[in-house]
Parts: C-alpha cells; structure tokens; sequence
C-alpha cells in the first residue's frame, strides 16, 4: 500500500495497476465462484476491500493480526457469502 501512494514514476504506477487489476481480477472470480453472480461488482468491491483491510492490518498490528486470524477472517467472510448450490 505504501508503494501505491508513493509511487511517482509511469512505470511504478503500470506496474501497481497490472497488479490491482490481478487482484480485481481474482476477487470477481472468487464471487462468481462463491455466489454464481457473474460481474457482480459491489460483492468485488467489498470483497477487495476486505481483503486490503486485512492486509493491511497484518502488517500494521501484526501481534493481532496474526496470519492465522487472517485467514479465519477470510474464511469467516466467504461462507458468508450465498453459494450457488444454497
């Protein structure tokens, strides 16, 4: 995150924007595989934020944000989600 408000140069800025784009990329995916709702874009939004929340707390509070509280988070949130087979 620190690299995306820091970024000055095209090529950093390109770079940054492949990588949003994979991550937009994988958490569409993730929906469509939770839910079946294809382009469902607030799920995506919410979702990436989510998980940038989450990452960004595991770097920030570490001792909390332990990679195992992590990942149950996120495993919290997705059986959250409706599956298709619900």
């Amino acid at each position: 995150m620190a690299s995306s408000i820091t970024a000055r140069s095209v090529s950093a800025r390109q770079a940054l924007g492949s990588i949003n784009e994979g991550l937009d990329r994988l958490c569409a995916n993730t929906i469509e595989v939770y839910t079946g709702r294809v382009g469902d874009a607030s799920a995506r939004t919410a979702l990436r934020a989510f998980t940038d929340g989450l990452a960004l707390n595991g770097i920030v509070d570490p001792e909390r944000f332990t990679p195992s509280v992590v990942e149950s988070s996120l495993d919290l949130y997705l059986d959250g989600l409706q599956r298709p087979d619900q």
